[in-house]
């Protein structure tokens, strides 16, 4: 990624408010952990569609990263797919003994053809207590 566009990246986050950056964070996050659910499953998006009674168009909007997911729908794709997709901090700290203030979850943001875009699958960085 050129300077240039490191730099409007930079601009946008810092005019960017909190709340917005955690939505962004939240909802791709949640994105990327469904497509990894997938995968590992072999599931395509159809499939996860007809188990939940629902368009492939509308599995194919939550996958964009920008949905603004309710706890009623992602319980409901968890249930469809077996497998938790939010953990709280007491999970975390309770399954996996991990302080959860030294879990940090981070997406890249690069440029594909001209237009900034964030990774779908976060890298996380973890310091075990």
């Amino acid at each position: 990624m050129n300077n240039n566009i490191k730099n409007e990246v930079k601009k946008f986050l810092e005019k960017t408010e909190d709340n917005l950056k955690y939505f962004i964070d939240h909802s791709m996050g949640i994105a990327a952990s469904i497509e990894d659910i997938l995968k590992k499953k072999a599931m395509t998006q159809r499939e996860l569609a007809e188990r939940m009674n629902k368009k492939e168009s509308e599995v194919s909007r939550w996958l964009s990263g920008s949905h603004n997911f309710t706890f009623e729908t992602i319980a409901k794709i968890e249930e469809a797919l077996g497998e938790r997709l939010i953990f709280t901090k007491y999970d975390i700290e309770e399954q996996e003994q991990i302080n959860y203030k030294d879990v940090y979850i981070y997406h890249n943001v690069y440029e594909d053809r001209g237009k900034i875009k964030i990774s779908k699958e976060p890298s996380i960085n973890t310091n075990v207590a």
